[in-house]
């Protein structure tokens, strides 16, 4: 199940990324590469088929989400024909949300295999290839949702702007206008401003009526 960022447009495309979200995302890649190569050593030296399938679907995500990336595009495309490419859902940013969420509770769970081991073997544990396959899955996860998770702050950032939504009509308030209307004698979100009454204190000359003034009848007069 893919779940999605919450954006109310179209995600961007690595191309349109700033050069801070760049970095987080290339960061992303090198550990997504080696979780490939990781996942493997699990398998091959191991013989952990079962508990390497986590971490085989942290580097599936991870590849969909650098889908643009010219050293992972080739084996996106490989994983797109399979059944794979239509559990993922669209590739690209789209699926930084999902690959934040799994690769943060895989490295918890990573964490708590090693700790495990070290209490069962203790020191003795760095001499078997065993134990560093592990260390090294653990710290390729949580450095995977460390940057998915700055890449994500970013992404937001650069969404919300300055964090206030402009309203409709709004122009600043420049010239004579209120706060809220654009140019001169705009009124509240740009709309015209309420002419005066006739002969109202404001218009244009005139008297107009005012209380407790002017002359009176008395009655039976």
């Amino acid at each position: 199940m893919v779940i999605p960022m919450p954006s109310s447009g179209p995600m961007p495309s690595m191309a349109s990324l700033p050069e801070a979200q760049l970095r987080e995302l290339m960061r992303v890649k090198f550990c997504v590469i080696a979780l490939w190569f990781l996942a493997l050593l699990r398998v091959g030296l191991c013989g952990d088929l079962m508990g390497s399938l986590s971490n085989f679907v942290v580097a599936m995500l991870g590849t969909f989400l650098l889908a643009e990336d010219k050293h992972l595009s080739r084996c996106h495309l490989c994983l797109a024909q399979t059944i794979l490419g239509r559990c993922c859902g669209m590739p690209g940013l789209s699926m930084l949300m999902p690959f934040l969420m799994i690769s943060g509770i895989n490295s918890i769970f990573d964490l708590m295999t090693v700790g495990a081991i070290f209490s069962t073997f203790g020191r003795a544990a760095l001499q078997t290839p065993l134990a560093w396959i592990y260390l090294a899955i653990f710290f390729c996860e949580l450095f995977s949702a460390v940057f998915g998770y700055r890449l994500l702050k970013g992404l937001e950032s650069a969404q919300q702007g300055d964090g206030y939504a402009r309203l409709p009509g709004f122009s600043g308030g420049q010239g004579q206008g209120s706060r809220f209307g654009g140019s001169g004698g705009g009124g509240l979100f740009g709309a015209p401003a309420v002419q005066s009454m006739p002969g109202s204190s404001g218009g244009g000359g005139g008297g107009g009526f005012k209380a407790f003034q002017g002359a009176g009848q008395k009655l039976g007069s």
